[in-house]
């Protein structure tokens, strides 16, 4: 609201979308409150595209707030999350869709998941989905007491799992405790890891890779 001083005297009325009156002496000036209904097919794109990075971030909510928590020192974990992975949502026949892929669910300077591998154990009847990795620990930027975070989405029964802190860098693997249905095959799982500091917000870049 702006404060008006006239030359001509006191304003009152309404021009346009502004409104003129007079209070306790002071010429004042507010302004209207217009209904945005524009909706040209650029901004329903645009819609469709945030609304399913907010999806995303719903479904991702644990690993994310962790994974983004020193970038959310000055946004949201959800915003920093959608900020990482705008770039990869297209909008084609009126529909968004994302590169999972390429989907981050963490950022950071922490030494990343080396050769993350989405697997089925070995002899389990009731084929449990294990991760597993490399203990690249190197005294600094990797440590053997990181812990791992992960996201595991399925594109067959369209659900995510997420966990975090449950195992560690020198442990090397993790039993997801993901029961793989029968007929359903591991390559239509995809996993996300990061590291976390055991002793600190900070966490490493995003790993992935497809059940096998």
């Amino acid at each position: 609201m702006a404060q008006i001083r006239s030359l001509l005297g006191d304003i009152e009325g309404s021009a346009g979308q502004l409104t003129f009156s007079k209070a306790n002496g002071v010429n004042l000036m507010r302004q209207k409150v217009g209904n945005n209904s524009s909706n040209t097919p650029a901004q329903a794109a645009q819609r469709r595209k945030f609304a399913l990075l907010a999806r995303l971030s719903s479904a991702l909510a644990p690993v994310i707030r962790q994974g983004f928590s020193v970038a959310a020192a000055k946004i949201t974990a959800q915003n920093a999350f959608q900020r990482a992975n705008a770039d990869l949502v297209t909008d084609n026949g009126m529909v968004a869709s994302i590169d999972m892929a390429r989907l981050s669910i963490s950022s950071g300077i922490v030494g990343g998941v080396q050769n993350l591998n989405l697997g089925v154990e070995a002899n389990a009847v009731t084929r449990e989905l294990l991760l597993t990795w490399s203990d690249n620990s190197d005294g600094s930027a990797a440590l053997p007491t990181d812990l791992i975070g992960f996201a595991i989405y399925s594109t067959v029964l369209g659900v995510v799992v997420t966990d975090t802190n449950v195992g560690t860098r020198a442990q090397e693997e993790f039993a997801t405790g993901i029961l793989v249905p029968t007929g359903v095959l591991p390559s239509t799982y995809r996993a996300y890891a990061y590291f976390k500091r055991a002793n600190s917000p900070a966490t490493s870049p995003t790993a992935t890779d497809v059940g096998s």
